[in-house]
């Protein structure tokens, strides 16, 4: 959590001929014994729809929450959860499996 806070204090601090970069903060699934928490940011766009990993056993609320940021972030888009818990049970994402693709 540290390096990420830290890494989100520095980009929110990069300055760009149009100003500041605005850093949102996505949450996290909790990464415990018996649940592998993954993430909600290894997304993938497509045709107008984003397609966001979801995790079986993360409290739901938190995954309402992360949905709820992607859709203010992308209004017009259709942001779709998807159970992920397969693919990251191999350490991989869903951006991951489609980079041969594009």
């Amino acid at each position: 959590a540290a390096i990420l806070d830290r890494n989100a204090t520095l980009l929110a601090n990069v300055e760009l001929p149009s100003g500041r970069l605005n850093v949102v903060r996505i949450p996290m699934p909790p990464r415990e014994s018996d649940f592998f928490g993954g993430t909600y940011t290894n997304v993938v766009y497509v045709n107008g729809i984003l397609v966001v990993p979801t995790w079986p056993n993360a409290p739901t609320e938190l995954e309402e929450l992360a949905l709820a940021t992607f859709r203010k972030l992308l209004p017009g888009w259709e942001v779709v959860g998807i159970d992920a818990s397969n693919v990251g049970a191999g350490n991989g994402g869903f951006r991951c499996m489609t980079m041969p693709i594009f």
